[in-house]
């Protein structure tokens, strides 16, 4: 409706203002990742176990130990993560500390000679869930892309690039104005999470 131009201004301006962006509360996926602690301890001690039952594997495996391993390793740095603004965030991501905080348990140490099972499972388990930090922040952006797309259609005598360079609606992550294509006539900034298109057409 908006690119169509089937909104007047009086519609677009009621529309921007109920357009919520998320807080810093709703962004903070904290208590998602407890209780995926909280499910996993059973998912760790049933199914799972069942992939390495009668097998050498269950020999070296210690369901109370991967518990520990699993919450050090993994839910306790996401938790912390999680609570991160979207600026800090962004800082976080592209520094070394991430990759220290989310290492892989699994190491060629004499450590690893007790429940290498369990250290290999968390492993797998690490990589998955950063990309839910990333979506989370990302959705955000995307609620201030949609916000500056009606300011740009609220001010159709100005060229786009400085509306964009004037607006409030900024790239989350680095509070730069956001980017702009000028052959595809389209607004964006960079998602964390590589998997997503943080872009819309004007």
């Amino acid at each position: 409706a908006i690119k169509q131009g089937s909104l007047s201004p009086v519609q677009l301006r009621q529309l921007q203002t109920e357009i919520q962006t998320l807080n810093k509360a709703e962004i903070d996926m904290g208590t998602t990742f407890e209780f995926e602690f909280k499910y996993g301890m059973d998912i760790f001690e049933n199914g799972v176990t069942d992939g390495v039952k009668d097998s050498f594997e269950e020999w070296l495996y210690q369901p109370r130990a991967t518990h520990n391993t699993r919450y050090l390793h993994e839910t306790k740095p996401l938790k912390r993560i999680a609570a991160l603004t979207t600026a800090d965030y962004y800082q976080y991501i592209n520094s070394d500390q991430k990759n220290k905080d989310l290492a892989s348990p699994v190491n060629w140490t004499p450590g690893m000679l007790y429940n290498p099972t369990g250290k290999l499972l968390v492993s797998y388990s690490i990589p998955a869930y950063t990309n839910y930090l990333s979506r989370a922040h990302d959705l955000n952006g995307m609620f201030y892309l949609l916000k500056l797309q009606i300011e740009i259609a609220l001010s159709p005598d100005q060229l786009v690039e400085n509306v964009i360079a004037n607006s409030q609606y900024t790239n989350p992550y680095t509070h730069k104005p956001m980017g702009y294509k000028k052959e595809t006539h389209s607004i964006y900034f960079e998602c964390m999470d590589k998997t997503s298109v943080c872009e819309l057409d004007l």
